[in-house]
């Protein structure tokens, strides 16, 4: 492009922008002011909002004050009244709601935190919120004024003093708010000297009917006083007031009332009326009237306020609807006319444009391919050169077909040109070749181009490589069909997989092996080493297993350390399959048994197998799997590393466990598990000092069941730490009930219960709201698990010993006893099991058991022994030294509450 020709190019957009400029700088102006216009619209009505928010509060300052008035001119009529006059009492306990109703009124506007509210405060500069803790304050004083206006204990003045401060707050706080909107709504101090001019009434009415009831000639200075402050409020009412204002006093006020009152204010400061319970009455209602009158013109000229604010509100409204539909309009008709204006500007270049962008395009990076009608090759791009490898020169005169992969068939190609002679145009995936022989995928599109006679002159083909879209997809299937630890099938696929088979065998008539493997010792290895070398061990066993099964087999990870070996297409016979079956799982444990060398560690492991048939009349593949889970779990519990075939044993049993589990979670809920207490003696004297909490369950239909029947169920679902917790309640519920015991109340807990922080907390807050010593509970573990989870349990057991709770090993000497984690951990006592006193004549076993006390008392322990049934067996642990027992000799686990007898009698 020449230079002239760019010097052209530029003054053609400054001249489509400056023409736009010019248009857009009249619109936004008028937009502005547009804008100015309903911003102050929008302005007048949250200001009338807020007006008549805070005239409605006007409204409940003056009934709120009106209430005082009248319980302050009954207060002083009662405070001097003669007799006990039921009568005025009832009325002036019913003034006294009234006031607390208006009242709650004035709090509930005190305490909104309402947008309108927080409004109002920052108009106000917050200077009301120290006139409402005002007013707050005072009235919380009013239940004792209240008592000593009853009994008759307060004076007068301070009566009249109490009620009528409130009344100064409340009408200062009135002023505030009717001075501020003044200026814009009219002169709304009518209202406020209306208000003055009704507590001058309202403390008139007290002090001449206190007065009239009274006699005491010195409250006849402060009603002349007060009669002077009525003349100047009226006068400064009706020189202010307005016209209409004016006219509407003189149409609410009741003449012939107010007649009543002047005249007997006259008569009274005359001194030609008598005192007399008749006249107190009598002046009451008709002041009282008077007041209402007032009251009443007050709420009417605050009405008729609202009413002009409200016709304000909508003029304003009105206005600022059809302001913003008329600016709305015309910013589209703006806009409308940007856009058109914008497409003439743009029209011009785009033919320009269009060419240049053309001459780019064919050289895009998506290959182009132009034949001509015969499928001849005229025109190639360099994206066409730089996938096929095939220069411009090597292309050009040649069929297309030299991309051949022979992938597809002739049918395939034979329906590519049916849709190019009908339609016009194909699209679709295609493999091709490259000019050095790979096979790749591409995605082509082809169009027929035609003249004006409908004839076809030329093919364009357009294609891109997705090699690499199609190996992400590939890597993307199998990432989330396999193991990322293991590159083996996840658990989604071996269900799959599982399904599949197990239509092929009914087809067929084969039989297939299900294999569900659980590594043994997995956990510790993790705990111990690391999950770094955890991961590695996963991974060989993933080889091992591939190296043991035959190739068409099926390998999967289930989750964790489960993995799972489909042997397929075995024997019909179930005999011969389960033989090949028992060879592949004897191999399988053979291999993983053998020591793993991983990071200059010697590790070993084992497998527990669980071996189900299939198709065996299951509906669906979860019953193959939960029945080998089943077989496996059977495998764990004859010792593991080893095998078990499913059987109609096995599957009775996970029924009757299944039903179990579901009567567990009723039983919990309706509480059916309670604890009994077997007695603990000090084998010197045989003494009880304590006790043991054993679990019952006390069945709805098959009686009472010891924990043997179904411990293992509450484990398997989770909740044995609910059960800890139960036994944790109950043991301090008792010794807060039945008192301390010279030794222990002990509860039997798991290291599961211990690693949890939750049951820590629990078992701390119990201890203090039952306010029992801690040194009273006991807390029994098994060795065996003590064991396997030391460095896990380590620490609770040290929060646990710093607050008291003791700590004992239970069934020692069944396990991997072990003087070393003896001497780390913080225990109390040692607690050996039951076998060894069933076997205490044996000599070998009363040397053994000779040297466990001994062992114990070294380390400062004391010694439990459990399972004592006869007197033979405690003379021979009290000769060895054992200062405590249990068994069934002392006695049976009975009841919490003989329990607690026994122990008295003890």
């Amino acid at each position: 492009m020449s230079k002239k020709e760019d010097m052209s190019e530029v003054f053609k957009k400054n001249f489509g922008s400056q023409v736009i400029l010019i248009f857009l700088i009249p619109a936004v102006i008028m937009l502005y002011f547009a804008y100015y216009f309903i911003s102050e619209k929008y302005k007048a009505l949250q200001a009338g909002k807020l007006y008549t928010y805070a005239s409605n509060n006007v409204q409940n300052f003056s009934r709120f004050i009106h209430n005082i008035q009248l319980e302050r001119g009954m207060s002083a009529g009662y405070l001097v009244l003669q007799g006990n006059d039921e009568k005025l009492k009832n009325k002036l306990l019913k003034q006294q709601e009234k006031s607390d109703v208006a009242y709650k009124t004035f709090v509930s506007f005190v305490d909104s935190k309402s947008e309108m509210k927080k409004e109002l405060e920052k108009l106000l500069h917050f200077k009301n919120k120290k006139l409402e803790k005002e007013v707050v304050r005072l009235y919380y004083d009013i239940p004792s004024i209240r008592r000593e206006v009853l009994s008759r204990s307060i004076s007068f003045t301070k009566e009249i003093e109490y009620y009528s401060l409130i009344n100064k707050n409340l009408l200062n706080l009135m002023y505030m708010l009717l001075s501020h909107f003044e200026k814009s709504y009219g002169n709304l101090m009518d209202i406020y000297k209306l208000e003055e001019l009704k507590e001058i009434e309202g403390l008139q009415r007290a002090y001449i009917y206190n007065y009239l009831l009274s006699g005491n000639k010195k409250l006849l200075g402060r009603i002349r006083e007060l009669l002077v402050e009525e003349r100047k409020y009226t006068s400064e009412f009706f020189a202010d007031a307005s016209i209409e204002n004016s006219l509407l006093y003189n149409e609410m006020i009741h003449h012939d009332n107010h007649e009543k009152v002047k005249r007997f204010k006259q008569e009274l400061m005359q001194k030609n009326r008598n005192r007399s319970n008749k006249d107190a009455q009598y002046w009451f209602e008709i002041s009282t009237l008077r007041i209402n009158d007032l009251e009443k013109l007050s709420i009417a000229i605050m009405q008729k306020y609202n009413k002009k604010v409200h016709e304000i509100y909508l003029e304003q409204r009105d206005a600022l609807y059809w302001t913003v539909f008329v600016w709305v309009i015309a910013i589209f008709s703006l806009l409308f006319l940007l856009v058109l204006l914008y497409k003439l500007i743009r029209a011009q270049n785009e033919m320009l444009e269009d060419l240049r962008i053309a001459a780019y395009t064919f050289d895009s990076q998506e290959a182009v391919t132009i034949t001509d009608p015969n499928g001849r090759i005229v025109r190639v791009n360099k994206a066409f050169s730089d996938i096929t490898g095939y220069s411009r020169e090597e292309a050009i005169g040649k069929n297309p077909n030299i991309l051949k992969s022979g992938r597809h068939s002739h049918e395939f190609y034979r329906k590519m040109w049916d849709d190019l002679y009908k339609k016009g145009k194909w699209s679709g995936e295609i493999y091709n070749r490259r000019k050095n022989g790979e096979i790749y995928p591409e995605r082509l599109s082809i169009t027929a181009i035609k003249d004006e006679n409908d004839i076809t002159t030329h093919y364009i083909a357009q294609f891109i490589d997705i090699s690499e879209i199609k190996e992400a997809e590939e890597r993307a299937k199998f990432q989330a069909s396999h193991d990322f630890l293991t590159k083996l099938p996840n658990r989604k696929s071996m269900i799959e997989r599982l399904q599949e088979e197990m239509a092929r065998a009914k087809r067929h008539g084969y039989l297939g092996a299900f294999l569900f493997l659980d590594l043994d010792g997995f956990k510790k290895i993790n705990d111990n080493y690391g999950h770094h070398i955890g991961d590695k061990i996963l991974i060989e066993v993933a080889k091992r297993l591939k190296d043991t099964v035959r190739s068409d087999d099926y390998i999967a990870r289930i989750s964790g350390d489960e993995f799972c070996v489909m042997l397929l297409d075995l024997d019909p016979n179930e005999t011969h399959a389960a033989q090949t079956a028992k060879i592949v799982a004897e191999k399988i444990i053979e291999n993983i048994s053998k020591v793993f060398q991983i990071d200059g560690y010697k590790l070993f492991l084992g497998v527990s197998i669980g071996i189900k048939f299939f198709p065996d009349g299951q509906k669906d593949v979860y019953e193959i799997i939960n029945s080998a889970d089943a077989a496996m779990y059977k495998a764990k519990e004859s010792g593991k590393n080893r095998y078990v075939f499913f059987n109609d044993e096995i599957d009775e049993e996970m029924r009757r466990l299944s039903v179990l589990e579901q009567e567990v979670k009723d039983a919990l809920v309706e509480r059916q598990f309670c604890f009994y207490i077997q007695p603990k003696v000090r084998v010197s004297d045989e003494r009880i000092i304590g006790g043991e909490m054993l679990l019952r369950w006390r069945h709805p239909n098959r009686g009472m069941l010891y924990p043997g029947d179904f411990l293992k169920v509450v484990k398997e679902i989770g909740k044995l730490k609910e059960i800890a917790m139960m036994a944790v309640e109950q043991a301090c519920r008792f010794l807060k009930n039945h008192g301390p015991v010279e030794g222990t109340i002990s509860v039997n807990v798991s290291t599961y219960d211990l690693v949890s922080d939750d049951f820590i907390d629990f078992v701390v807050k119990t201890v203090l709201e039952c306010g029992v010593e801690p040194q009273q509970i006991e807390f029994e573990i098994l060795e065996n698990e003590l064991i396997e989870e030391f460095e896990l349990v380590q620490h609770s057991l040290m929060k646990l010993k710093r607050i008291g709770i003791k700590i004992s090993i239970d069934d020692f000497g069944t396990g991997y006893s072990s003087i070393g984690y003896l001497r780390r951990l913080s225990l109390d006592a040692l607690k050996i099991d039951r076998y060894f006193a069933q076997d205490i004549h044996n000599e070998t076993t009363k040397e053994l058991v000779g040297m466990i006390i001994r062992l114990a008392h070294t380390l400062k322990l004391d010694v439990i022994v459990e399972g004592i049934e006869t007197k033979e067996q405690l003379e021979s642990i009290r000769t060895l030294g054992a200062e405590y027992a249990q068994g069934f000799y002392f006695g049976k686990a009975i009841e919490q509450e003989e329990f607690a007898k026994l122990l008295k009698q003890s």
